[in-house]
């Protein structure tokens, strides 16, 4: 429910130009396909079949030709006092001119796995090296988890014409995923949340011709409570609790695209994207941030150091961007013959930060082998642009002092795809091998690389720099200066595989990814930056009855690489889970569900953020154990 660490998600390709279902720039991820069927039957959550419903206009949540309501509510509990509770609706004001509404809510309150229990070694290590007993005080050293989150969806559609809203808020404890370097305490406080309104609008202006218009406006604000805890570095017996954090930002976003349909099979769509973005990324304000006093950036204040001639120099904690993105595109597609399709494209893209205009082509060929298999060859250019928080990210971590790069740019990427799919009524199969490139890539300040530091003789040499006594940026003494830069290449190959079918009242379902990654910084190479190379899911949803559904199934990785383990070596070989999924359909309207996920209380842990003490690697960071809810939803 969280996404607290992204302040900004920038994909320069827009939803009008994602011309084959991928994404322009691959990133190394850990495949997660969808199970055969729809609803809960295949083993999906009630509360995300709902979503899906909604989402498609498929089930219940679409009633042409009828203006009844209908809807659905939900709500369960289990262990770690999870509790969920939600509910969806949907209805058609006027069924001549189909004009539907549909809606979802969702609210989700847990603990966590109490990871002084599951993991006591990695805990006792914890407790040690913070001296929690002494800093913990009345509240003991028992960790405060904490998971909470509520989902609003809304829509109304009709007249060519539709009219959306999603608003999503989450807290968690700030401490979650990191290394022991924070502190798992109630004041470890992160919230934050987000609001989207899309408007859409398609005009026929011909037969053949059509205008679809949207606009869209995406708001997201870190609550100014929000903070990390760390020891205190003037008093060993204390917590740090003035580390607080505050982000805002919004973007408006406007896209026309035009669609004609030429002669012989011919489809062109050429379209423009403008959009304007305020940024504050995720900055420290040391008291917290007042809504109701001076501006973030005022309230902000300065970081202080004297560079080697002892000349003081002062940074923005805060600092705000604003810009303009214009990305003009074209695209075509040319049926050649009834089994072969070419499709064609560019982008041009203009953004106030950066002096390059990059022009991204890309082109596919799909081609019909038969009527069951498919093969389609894409090749795509793109470039990423960073988000403001890596070009600003300011703070002082003791051995290290970052200060903002502007002229920190976007990456780019070239990647080749071969997508092999054979589809029968009751069985689908797909090989996707690819290969690509990455250059410029953003080498975060954090990261305390050579490329890192800041080198500016005679006033700067090699990053030092000093923290003069009585200065608001921390405890006096020496620091590397560093900062945000772009630098160093990669390249990726691997390929995805994934199947799903349906077999009397069986309905098995796999996937399988296998990825390479090396990456050259400075003249060091690197691989797999803390994931796993081989990841595989495999389930089956079992009819035992027309109104029993049973489905297990096993998510399963190679032991994640270049990782410190830590105390959590054994756990970090081979990370797995076996889960299981019961539904029950007592009647028309009630359904009643058993989730159990990590099924064998299996203990695992996969690579987290990379921590000061790691030597550069990321730290191994303990998951979830054994976790079950049982529940009911409602149909009328």
């Amino acid at each position: 429910f969280s996404v607290r660490f992204a302040e900004r998600i920038e994909v320069v390709y827009g939803s009008g130009t994602v011309l084959y279902g991928q994404d322009a720039i691959s990133m190394i991820i850990n495949i997660v396909t969808k199970k055969p069927g729809e609803g809960p039957s295949a083993g999906e959550s009630p509360a995300a079949a709902g979503a899906d419903q909604l989402a498609t206009g498929s089930g219940s949540g679409s009633l042409p030709g009828s203006t009844k309501l209908t809807a659905q509510v939900g709500a369960d509990g289990g262990v770690h006092l999870q509790r969920d509770t939600w509910g969806w609706f949907g209805g058609v004001l006027d069924p001549e001119h189909q004009v539907t509404y549909t809606g979802y809510v969702q609210y989700h309150d847990s603990n966590l796995t109490p990871i002084n229990k599951a993991y006591p070694a990695y805990w006792a290590d914890y407790i040690t090296r913070e001296n929690a007993p002494n800093r913990f005080n009345s509240n003991g050293v028992v960790p405060h988890l904490d998971d909470y989150g509520i989902n609003f969806f809304g829509r109304v559609e009709g007249y060519n014409s539709s009219i959306q809203y999603w608003h999503r808020e989450a807290q968690r404890n700030s401490a979650e995923g990191f290394s022991p370097a924070l502190a798992f305490v109630p004041e470890a406080i992160w919230r934050d949340e987000s609001d989207v309104l899309e408007g859409t609008n398609t005009l026929h202006l011909t037969k053949n011709v059509s205008l679809e218009s949207r606009l869209t406006y995406n708001r997201y604000e870190v609550d100014p409570v929000s903070r990390y805890v760390e020891p205190d570095p003037t008093n060993p017996n204390a917590w740090f609790l003035n580390d607080y954090k505050y982000a805002i930002g919004w973007q408006g976003r406007e896209e026309e695209t035009l669609r004609i349909d030429l002669p012989d099979r011919i489809t062109l769509l050429t379209g423009v994207v403008v959009s304007y973005s305020d940024v504050i990324p995720k900055s420290t304000v040391p008291g917290g941030f007042n809504p109701a006093g001076l501006s973030p950036v005022e309230q902000g204040g300065t970081l202080e150091y004297l560079d080697s001639l002892g000349m003081p120099h002062l940074i923005p904690r805060v600092t705000e961007t604003k810009y303009w993105d214009y990305s003009p595109y074209v695209e075509a597609q040319w049926q050649l013959l009834d089994r072969l399709r070419l499709i064609g494209g560019t982008r041009i893209t203009w953004d106030d930060r950066f002096q390059v205009v990059p022009i991204t082509p890309r082109a596919a060929v799909v081609y019909n082998l038969t009527d069951q298999i498919t093969a389609k060859y894409v090749y795509t250019e793109g470039f990423v642009a960073p988000a403001p928080y890596f070009a600003n990210a300011v703070y002082d971590r003791l051995d290290i002092l970052a200060q903002p790069n502007p002229s920190v740019g976007p990456e780019s990427s070239k990647e080749h795809d071969v997508i092999l799919t054979y589809a029968r009524n009751n069985f689908s199969l797909t090989l996707n091998p690819y290969y690509g490139t990455q250059s410029g890539i953003v080498i975060v300040s954090d990261q305390d690389t050579p490329l890192n530091i800041v080198d500016m003789p005679p006033s700067i040499v090699n990053g030092m720099v000093t923290v003069p006594p009585g200065s608001l940026s921390g405890p006096p003494g020496p620091r590397t200066l560093v900062q945000t830069v772009n630098g160093g290449t990669s390249k990726r190959y691997g390929a995805d595989i994934y199947g799903k079918g349906n077999f009397g009242s069986f309905s098995p379902w796999f996937s399988y990814s296998y990825v390479d990654y090396r990456q050259i910084t400075a003249g060091v190479t690197t691989g797999l930056p803390g994931i796993s190379r081989h990841n595989g899911r495999l389930g089956v949803t079992w009819t035992a009855t027309p109104r029993l559904f049973i489905t297990p199934s096993l998510e399963i990785r190679s032991t994640p690489e270049n990782v410190d383990p830590g105390l959590l070596g054994e756990e970090l070989k081979t990370p797995y889970t076996i889960n299981l999924f019961v539904l029950y359909k007592y009647s028309q309207n009630l359904e009643l569900f058993l989730s159990l996920h990590n099924l064998t209380n299996h203990h695992y842990a996969l690579g987290g953020i990379t921590p000061l003490q790691s030597g550069g690697l990321p730290l191994a960071i303990p998951q979830e154990t054994f976790n079950g809810v049982l529940g009911l939803q409602l149909r009328y």
